[in-house]
């Protein structure tokens, strides 16, 4: 989830609240022309793609493990207040400044752990078939083509 992702939940309620007005105007005009079908798709298909982003956006915040941050992006991203609200509603001595910094390096940190991760199991698993190749005697050359570096 990007920093750009996030602050554009708070808009994806009223968009999808202007295209089910625009729906509602289609399909009272009733016309079933091709073109007035295919622009109710569009509008119904942009629909759930936005409601799609909105869910994965709050599930994001909703996994940070680390309560303060948990609620400081809830209030700036879903619910739109600005920073100095979000320390004034949840106190802590804190600056805006400080938590807007915070939230920040969170977000953009968080991707950088999932990369760390990726490597540390890939590593765990060429041990691991080193161990299983030496105890069954198999040639080194074979572990070599499968795990070497290109």
């Amino acid at each position: 989830m990007t920093i750009k992702n996030l602050k554009n939940l708070r808009y994806i309620p009223q968009q999808i609240e202007l295209y089910e007005k625009r729906l509602e105007e289609l399909r009272t005009e009733n016309d079933n022309s091709p073109s007035y079908t295919d622009l109710i798709k569009t509008y119904e298909g942009k629909m759930q793609e936005y409601k799609a982003q909105f869910i994965e956006g709050e599930r994001f915040i909703a996994d940070i493990e680390d309560s303060y941050l948990q609620q400081a992006l809830f209030l700036r991203f879903i619910k739109g207040e600005k920073w100095q609200k979000i320390v004034v509603l949840l106190g802590g001595g804190n600056t805006a400044d400080g938590v807007r910094k915070a939230c920040c390096r969170y977000i953009r940190d968080e991707g950088k752990y999932f990369g760390v991760y990726l490597v540390f199991i890939l590593v765990l698993w060429c041990l691991y078939t080193v161990k299983r190749c030496e105890r069954y005697n198999v040639k080194k050359r074979l572990f070599t083509t499968v795990c070497a570096p290109s």
